[in-house]
């Protein structure tokens, strides 16, 4: 490309290729960067014709402007290059900008910040410092050269820039995050600590903080304040009023407004629904583009012309489904009845409607609706998934067994109508049915997490069918496809378990434990396993490993309780830690298990006659509560301690 500024010809002007300082008088005392040339075909219309006019306006002043109005013309591309992240064309267009006008910190900023984002952090340093000096006390820029230097390791600096901009706005939260963070660089853990808290109480909702902080909090030995900071730690940055940037994020969402205007009234190339996923994919976060849109609606004409009726329509729709993908579902109703209004065959627009009264819990009218979509559009493939979905939550299944073998005639490929199909019949108790929809789903290829999920229900089916060595199977190929499927881990720890393998079992709830260190039926699926495979010693070992790491859970506090006062080793049994662990899981509140845990503790401790005021008021508990199944055991267990026994020694004892 030589040293020529455009090589593509614009909509109606082509700028001949030549060296820049024999074709324009503004360039001839500057030396100016060629200019990238930037694919823009994959740019909606609109949004490409207004690129293309910027760089044809930069033509033109070359050929006969002043510098300075280069200079606009050449920031006003960049920032519009920037807006549609046309990175590389818009650090060439401030670049030439900056050598038009030298002094106009706008240019320089918008360079550094391109620079910083690219990781020329010399430059950007540079750059920085320049508008420093143009614009002195400018906060953003000061925040700016803050986290350059940081990314550099020039901590020191760091903490200057911050604590200049510090003094300029006391209440900049950006500014108690940054010292803090070059603090904690130059190991001063006590400043950084009160730095990066003052931060968090002005911008509270900076979860990116609380990880320094958990680090600064270690520093200085405070470790239940930084596993407090831990647990509280994401990935939202501290954020600063930021005017220059904030210039460039309306540019995008103007020529995206405009893009989704134009492809409204271009029904024959963009579908309804392609339109609406367009304007939420790229104005979703811009809270003012309904308004926006609605103000174009009202500029298109209301005369009955079809073309004008399907654009606003279209319109109306579209700001639907913006309010209905941030839950305003109110406003998105209201709009779907002026889109209906205007083209009753908008059939998108009606299947949206079915999706708000399924988010309002409306299950009935939503299939409802769907239902009059399908009357006038058999063929209607999504209506149909919509019914079908509709009436499985309505526990209509016969219903939406009809609608799945539709959907499995019509799109037979796609196994989630298969596996869906399945678990319809499998809740019907029509296992045979289910297995074979469930096995046409295993024939299609299916991602190894939906296998995974295909062969856990057909293990769960063969555990109802009691084909217990088949459910380990099915179990079995369902980790080995996805080994994170903890669910499935403890269905197979569970099936050995029935199969009294109680080292498999334990073994296969260890192996939920490694992947998910929080899950409680871990913890007790493996230490029971292990005291029915007689390593009680293993089990109390494990079941305090587990309270170390959870020490919230009662149930592991229940469950270390009962097997200190049940041990079969007599050596292990600790009547009066029982007895103390027990009595701790009531203040989460009082059951069978626990007033029963609790008499076998206080036997095993000797002090029969609590024993037996409790055992009695577990056995009174379980008659209102309607479990008589458990009485007989409760009752034995009572006689055990009337005699003086606890309920696993072999010997009496006496108060």
């Amino acid at each position: 490309m030589g040293s020529s500024v455009f090589s593509r010809c614009t909509t109606s002007l082509v700028l001949v290729l030549a060296c820049v300082c024999s074709v324009a008088p503004a360039a001839a005392a500057t030396t100016l960067k060629p200019m990238p040339t930037p694919d823009l075909e994959t740019f909606e219309e609109v949004i490409r014709q207004r690129l293309e006019a910027l760089q044809q306006r930069v033509g033109e002043l070359e050929e006969a402007g002043s510098d300075g109005e280069l200079a606009e013309a050449y920031g006003t591309l960049g920032k519009h290059y920037l807006a549609h992240t046309l990175t590389d064309a818009a650090e060439a267009a401030f670049s030439n900008a900056r050598s038009l006008a030298p002094d106009d910190a706008r240019w320089i900023y918008y360079l550094a910040h391109i620079q910083e984002r690219m990781g020329d952090h010399a430059a950007a340093l540079a750059s920085y410092k320049r508008v420093l000096e143009l614009e002195p006390g400018d906060v953003p820029t000061l925040l700016h050269l803050g986290e350059v230097c940081l990314e550099t390791g020039e901590n020191d600096s760091a903490h200057r820039y911050f604590r200049q901009a510090l003094e300029l706005n006391p209440e900049e939260a950006a500014a108690h995050a940054g010292i803090g963070r070059a603090a904690a660089a130059l190991d001063r853990p006590h400043e950084a600590a009160a730095e990066l808290r003052r931060a968090l109480e002005l911008q509270p909702q900076a979860s990116a903080l609380h990880y320094p902080l958990a680090l600064a909090y270690r520093n200085l030995g405070q470790m239940e304040a930084a596993r407090a900071e831990l647990h509280l730690r994401g990935e939202t940055p501290v954020r600063f009023s930021d005017p220059l940037l904030n210039e460039i994020g309306p540019l995008q969402r103007g020529d995206l407004i405009e893009a989704v205007v134009e492809m409204a009234g271009k029904a024959d190339e963009i579908d309804d629904r392609s339109l609406a996923d367009f304007a939420i994919g790229h104005l979703g976060s811009d809270p003012a583009a309904p308004q926006k849109l609605l103000a174009a609606v009202a500029e298109i004409s209301e005369e009955a012309v079809d073309d004008n009726r399907a654009s606003r329509a279209r319109l109306h729709y579209v700001v639907a489904g913006l309010s209905y993908s941030r839950g305003d579902l109110g406003r998105s109703m209201v709009e779907l009845e002026k889109a209906l209004s205007l083209a009753p065959q908008m059939t998108d627009a009606a299947i949206l409607r079915g999706h708000i009264s399924e988010r309002r819990g409306d299950l009935e009218e939503a299939a409802s609706l769907y239902t009059q979509i399908l009357d006038r559009q058999p063929e209607n493939i999504d209506a149909l998934r919509a019914r079908a979905r509709t009436r499985f939550e309505l526990d209509d299944l016969r219903g939406a067994i009809s609608d799945l073998e539709s959907l499995c005639e019509r799109e037979p490929a796609k196994g989630e109508h298969w596996i869906q199909l399945a678990i319809a019949h499998a809740r019907l108790d029509e296992l045979d049915l289910a297995r074979e929809n469930y096995q046409r789903a295993l024939e299609i290829v299916l991602d190894p997490a939906e296998a995974a999920q295909v062969h856990y229900h057909l293990g769960i089916i063969a555990g109802r069918d009691g084909s217990i060595d088949t459910a380990i199977v099915e179990f079995r190929a369902a980790v080995e496809l996805d080994p994170d499927f903890v669910q499935a881990r403890l269905d197979l720890a569970a099936a050995f378990g029935s199969q009294s393998l109680y080292n498999e079992a334990a073994a296969a709830y260890r192996e939920v434990l490694a992947r998910d260190p929080t899950n409680l039926y871990g913890w007790m699926g493996a230490a029971t396993a292990m005291n029915l495979a007689g390593d009680s010693k293993g089990a109390v070992a494990l079941l305090e490993e587990g309270w170390d790491q959870n020490p919230g859970s009662v149930e592991l506090l229940h469950a270390l309780a009962r097997i200190l006062a049940s041990a079969a080793d007599p050596e292990l049994r600790d009547g009066e830690r029982a007895v103390d662990l027990a009595s701790r899981t009531f203040r989460a509140g009082t059951t069978v298990e626990r007033l029963e845990t609790l008499a076998m503790a206080l036997a095993e401790a000797g002090r029969f006659s609590e024993a037996v005021k409790k055992q009695k008021e577990a056995i009174a508990m379980a008659g209102w509560r309607g479990r008589t199944d458990i009485v007989p055991t409760l009752e034995a267990n009572l006689a055990r301690y009337e005699a003086g026994q606890s309920c696993c020694a072999a010997s009496n004892r006496s108060e």
